[in-house]
């Protein structure tokens, strides 16, 4: 401490009487000269005898440098008593003299450190950041000491972490007193930039540091936080007519911050931010924040997932309350020409129009099985439950992600005690001319070179991709499929073309035994597809989750088409 000088926030090194200048890629090693005092790496000299000099390097300076920290800490949080008291902890004799040193010679820790870190541990916030780094700075032996450019990346990542939580507290404070919808938002994306921050794991900020443009990168984001702070500090002091479009430079500063992450690093702060909104339950909150993400041109997504969420709230609420629009007669819904059946239901065509502009058009529908001795009651809340699936399952506005087709209809067969949920086709061939469609199921039963093709290795995984992505997606907003198998992945097919060419853009059907459908039993499932179910659900041991899902697309469909098409 003694040449370490303080300019305002500035520390300034001296006293470079007795320091060697070194290229840093060569070694360092030079025999101790002349120094005392707690502050030297146990390397320097032998404590007994003629305390012989060691051999140093820069590992050296890590040590000092790590000492000096383990004392600041101390008075940050037990002032100069403090440092006094950790002083004398440490002090011990040998031979005929007295030491406070932080080791007791070469190879010899001191145990009283080690003791008076654990003190120090719950006092804080900032302990728990610093004080890992600081032991990893003090071993005994010099080569397992971080380098220099390791331990400036952990310092600049803990005194970033620190500004951010100062933030988050100032957000938190403005948005209550805001209470705009906006304002919450660029709270949000601030939280999940940190969020995305703080999964930084030492070795990771240690190799960051290696990278060009590292020290820009941590300037530019401390003055990022600088200019947030004070902006934060102003709306503490606006009247509450100006609140709202004082959040509005908080944008652009997200925008700026998210922008210095690495694409890993973006990508992890729109998930948890996405996790943010989609963790509200508030149906008209949700409508709000979906509102305002398409006026700010904030992102389609998470706007979109926005409204899957809301819908979805309102479908498990039974809100939707019968929409006439969806509903339909049954004879609406005929056999189509070609019959083409699926596991979940079958092809068949509806009529759209009315009067002499009435024409039939090829659909998907998926059957509902009702059992005939349910009482009326029961009856009467399944018939709202596939109700609000049906308006759950209508939004035209879903993420490309979501591999799913759109309900535009659905019926009571007066015939079978059944219901039908009806389907629109992508990309339908010509009116009344039923699409050519084939599951996952079927294509794992044709020979591969019957049509002279294989898929690509590359399409193999896309397709893998694309249903992961799609599974990620529904479980976002709250839906779980519990029927996921290789019979309920589809493709539909252009004239002329071949499944084979066509993996890449599956759509998953099979919703009829979603949790929203009353009267589904928890080990309702087909037993010829009982493989892709996880053990536990089909013992009727554990209730339905998202991982069961995962189990059935992992241990199921994925496996199959990689073994059947390899």
């Amino acid at each position: 401490p003694p040449n370490i000088l303080v300019k305002g926030k500035t520390l300034i090194l001296a006293d470079f009487g007795l320091s060697k200048f070194r290229d840093i890629t060569k070694q360092s090693a030079t025999r101790h000269q002349i120094g005392q005092g707690d502050y030297l790496a146990p390397e320097c000299e032998e404590l007994e005898g003629n305390f012989a000099k060691g051999i140093i390097g820069r590992s050296s300076d890590i040590w000092s440098f790590g000492v000096i920290m383990a004392e600041i800490l101390t008075h940050l949080f037990k002032g100069a008593s403090g440092v006094k008291a950790f002083r004398e902890m440490r002090r011990y004799q040998l031979g005929n003299f007295f030491f406070s040193h932080f080791h007791h010679g070469p190879g010899a820790p001191n145990p009283a450190v080690a003791i008076w870190f654990s003190r120090l541990e719950n006092e804080a916030l900032a302990i728990p950041m610093f004080l890992p780094l600081i032991r990893e700075m003090l071993p005994v032996k010099p080569t397992q000491r971080p380098k220099a450019i390791e331990v400036q990346a952990r310092l600049q990542l803990i005194a970033v972490r620190l500004f951010a939580s100062e933030i988050n507290q100032q957000y938190n404070i403005a948005c209550d007193r805001a209470g705009a919808v906006n304002a919450w938002i660029e709270n949000w994306r601030f939280e999940s930039w940190s969020h995305s921050r703080k999964a930084i794991r030492a070795e990771e900020a240690s190799a960051m540091a290696e990278r060009k443009g590292f020290e820009h990168d941590f300037d530019a984001t401390f003055d990022i936080l600088d200019r947030i702070h004070d902006q934060l500090h102003s709306i503490g002091l606006a009247d509450r007519k100006g609140l709202e479009r004082a959040f509005f430079p908080l944008r652009y500063l997200n925008n700026c911050l998210s922008e210095l992450l690495p694409v890993s690093q973006q990508k992890e702060m729109q998930e948890t931010f996405e996790h943010k909104i989609l963790s509200i339950e508030d149906v008209q909150r949700l409508r709000d924040i979906g509102e305002a993400l398409r006026t700010q041109k904030q992102g389609e997504h998470p706007a979109r997932l926005a409204a899957i969420k809301r819908m979805t709230i309102l479908a498990e609420q039974h809100l939707s309350l019968m929409h006439s629009d969806l509903m339909i007669g049954p004879n609406k819904v005929r056999p189509a020409q070609k019959c083409v059946k699926l596991r979940s239901g079958e092809v068949m065509t509806m009529e759209k129009g009315e009067g002499t502009e009435i024409v039939s058009v090829p659909v998907v529908v998926e059957w509902v099985l009702h059992d005939s001795h349910i009482s009326e009651q029961v009856g009467h809340e399944r018939l709202l439950s596939i109700d609000a699936l049906a308006t759950m399952l209508s939004l035209e506005d879903k993420p490309e992600e979501f591999r799913v087709l759109r309900c535009s209809a659905y019926f009571h067969d007066p015939h079978e005690p059944r219901s039908g949920l009806v389907f629109a086709i992508p990309t339908a061939p010509a009116v009344s001319e039923a699409p050519e469609v084939i599951s996952l199921a079927d294509l794992f039963r044709r020979d591969g070179t019957a049509t002279g093709q294989r898929p690509a290795l590359g399409d193999k995984f896309r397709l893998a991709v694309a249903l992961t992505t799609s599974i990620a997606e529904f479980h976002k907003v709250g839906w779980l499929h519990k029927n996921i198998s290789s019979a309920n992945i589809v493709f539909f097919l252009r004239a002329g073309s071949s499944p084979e060419t066509q993996i890449t853009k599956p759509y998953i059907v099979g919703f009829n035994h979603s949790r929203l459908i009353i009267g589904i039993t928890e080990g309702s499932y087909d037993i010829k597809y009982k493989d892709y179910q996880h053990p536990g659900y089909l013992r009727n041991e554990l209730r339905f989750n998202f991982k069961f899902d995962y189990y059935s697309l992992g241990l199921g469909s994925a496996r199959d088409w990689i073994l059947a098409i390899a």
